[in-house]
């Protein structure tokens, strides 16, 4: 009778810590994540550059991106990238496109569209380009008829929306000229 009473004890005690080892397991997996990080905004150099009309537009513009290491990552290996998608994006614009808080919304979503869309398979990039489907970034495309169509075909935005990958969770505009 000891004996079984033994036996019946050992497998309640190992059944109650299985038990509670896949209650911390489960429960550190499911709530136990760790909070996103703290958004840092990364101030870029003023951009100005002529516009498809003829004219000049002057911005400044911050990036918001996901945290202090997509910050360093941002400046430091991508500070190329990130000025050439935006050099595109704004020469495909019209200073039509970027009249009022309608034209700064546009040119915010197009630099977004430019910095933070997934990027396209490079098979693809280079049979957009030359073929006409699916656009690289910077490529161009087809117009809709408005320059603000044009303007997020040349940032990657349009057909194909192929963009950096960037961690880039907003685009700010501090000034905006246009001459």
């Amino acid at each position: 009778m000891r004996g079984k009473l033994k036996l019946v004890l050992a497998i309640v005690v190992t059944a109650a810590v299985a038990a509670l080892g896949t209650w911390l397991a489960v429960g550190r997996a499911g709530g136990g994540s760790p909070p996103p990080p703290e958004p840092v905004d990364v101030a870029l150099d003023p951009f100005t550059t002529n516009l498809r009309d003829g004219r000049v537009v002057q911005v400044s513009l911050v990036l918001r991106v996901a945290g202090a290491e997509a910050a360093k990552a941002l400046e430091t290996k991508h500070g190329a990238d990130v000025r050439h998608q935006v050099y595109r994006v704004l020469r495909g614009m019209t200073a039509a496109d970027l009249a009022g808080t309608a034209g700064m919304d546009r040119l915010r979503q197009a630099v977004w569209q430019a910095l933070a869309a997934p990027a396209a398979p490079a098979a693809e990039n280079e049979t957009g380009s030359a073929g006409g489907g699916a656009q690289a970034p910077g490529a161009g495309a087809g117009s809709s008829g408005t320059g603000a169509g044009e303007a997020a075909g040349a940032s990657g935005g349009g057909t194909g929306g192929a963009g950096l990958g960037l961690p880039v969770l907003e685009v700010l505009i501090t000034d905006l000229i246009v001459q």
